[in-house]
């Protein structure tokens, strides 16, 4: 099942990928700040949630 082209993936909406850059440039100036910070900490999120919930899963859970 292909997913839609209006979704973005967890890792294509930090504010370094591309989709996160069009975002901050659509929004208006004065929640630009602070939607850049919000994707900020989104990928900041992900760089410590992703592996840590992988290892949990992966080694913490007996199969």
């Amino acid at each position: 099942m292909r997913p839609s082209r209006r979704c973005l993936s967890a890792s294509r909406a930090t504010a370094a990928g591309s989709n996160g850059a069009l975002l901050v440039a659509n929004v208006p100036e004065d929640q630009r700040a602070s939607t850049y910070k919000a994707l900020l900490m989104w990928g900041f999120a992900l760089i410590l949630v992703a592996p840590l919930s992988s290892w949990a899963l992966f080694v913490l859970i007996p199969w």
